[in-house]
Order: C-alpha cells, then sequence, then structure tokens
C-alpha cells in the first residue's frame, strides 16, 4: 500500500529500526544515516587537521635535529598498531591503507 506510506509486506524496507533503550524506538531513512556521516566526517576533518599540526611541529624539530623527514620503523609501527585496535567493519587491512595514505599527505606538511 503505497498511498498510506507501507511498502510490500507491511514494512519499510528503507527504514532501520534505531533502538535507545527503555522501549524506545525511532526509525532512521537513509537521509538520517547520512546526517550522522555528514557530522562524523566534520569531526574527522578537523581531528586530521589536529593530527597535521601535530606533525607540523614534529617537522620542524626535525629540521633542527637535522633527522629525515621519513621515519619508516616509527610509521611501520604505527601501520600494525592501528591495524590491531580496528575491530570492523573496516578490515585491518583496510585501516592500514588509510592511515598509510595519512602519513604519507601528513609528511608533505612536515616537509
Amino acid at each position: 500500500d503505497r498511498e498510506n506510506g507501507l511498502e510490500r509486506g507491511g514494512f519499510f524496507p528503507h527504514l532501520i529500526l534505531f533502538y535507545f533503550g527503555n522501549a524506545n524506538f525511532y526509525f532512521m531513512d537513509i537521509n538520517d544515516w547520512r546526517k550522522k556521516i555528514d557530522s562524523l566526517e566534520d569531526s574527522l576533518i578537523a581531528l586530521l587537521n589536529e593530527r597535521a599540526s601535530y606533525a607540523l611541529e614534529i617537522g620542524k624539530l626535525k629540521k633542527q635535529l637535522g633527522l629525515p623527514v621519513l621515519d619508516a620503523s616509527r610509521e611501520n609501527e604505527i601501520l600494525e598498531r592501528v591495524a590491531k585496535k580496528s575491530k570492523g567493519p573496516l578490515s585491518a587491512d583496510s585501516v592500514k591503507l588509510i592511515f598509510a595514505t595519512l602519513m604519507q599527505e601528513t609528511r608533505k606538511v612536515e616537509e
């Protein structure tokens, strides 16, 4: 019955039931989930830029000390650590790839 908002079988396949405890339910549609993602993206961008500002300071110190920007052993250590922290749904390899890219782009800030 599309006229009264029901899809086949009397349910809403495009809605996901979200449980808040105490028997409070809220149906989240695709736009609700997208808003949550948008909010997370804002937080991620802020955190990435904060991380990059720390890397910038490290880059300054490395220059003063005559150290190279790339510290491969440190980057490998980070990649192994973050891979172990991933509990899904992203795989450990996916998280490593994301962080490898993050570190590659951050090195550009350090230089």
